[in-house]
């Protein structure tokens, strides 16, 4: 009996987009057997001397490291749903070729730029500029399975459209 691998929702977004909402809301919908793996997790397991200085771009040696470990979770039966920001195109293909044989859902979460924008003004903790920085590229040369625009469609609507695109996580643990 074959089994069925586990499967990868990718949230692509600039930073304020609202990717983490999302994947906190996906979790419960999509069942046990799920983690949420967003990108800002191995970012922050930097120094932080080595992040004073960041630009809103990632290291490429980083983004790898971040795609590699993922498809390690996924390959020992975990389904992920990931917080990213694909910087360049490359990485879109990078990451889909190591979950070559996982089935991948690739959401763009995205809003207009005065939203996202606003969003970053309302959160102390956040480097001011990302949002803008990030804007012109982060869905530049990118392909994806479903758009969902955070600023006009409601968080279970966008959970709705997700879940129906993914199938479900048969786990060899369950």
């Amino acid at each position: 009996m074959s089994q069925a691998l586990a499967p990868v929702i990718v949230l692509n977004g600039t930073s304020s987009a609202g990717k983490t909402t999302r994947a906190r809301a996906l979790l419960p919908a999509l069942g046990s057997g799920w983690l949420h793996v967003p990108l800002d997790a191995c970012i922050d397991m930097q120094c932080a001397q080595d992040c004073a200085g960041c630009d809103y771009r990632m290291s490429e040696c980083l983004s790898s490291g971040f795609h590699s470990s993922v498809a390690a979770l996924v390959a020992t039966g975990n389904g992920v749903v990931v917080g990213h920001v694909l910087v360049e195109p490359s990485w879109q293909k990078e990451f889909a070729n190591l979950l070559v044989r996982h089935p991948v859902t690739f959401v763009a979460v995205e809003a207009p730029l005065g939203v996202l924008e606003g969003r970053e003004a309302a959160r102390d903790a956040r480097r001011k500029g990302f949002e803008r920085a990030q804007w012109p590229w982060v869905h530049a040369g990118k392909a994806y399975d479903v758009r969902v625009d955070t600023s006009a469609c409601a968080i279970a609507d966008a959970v709705a459209a997700v879940v129906a695109l993914t199938p479900s996580l048969q786990s060899r643990f369950l």
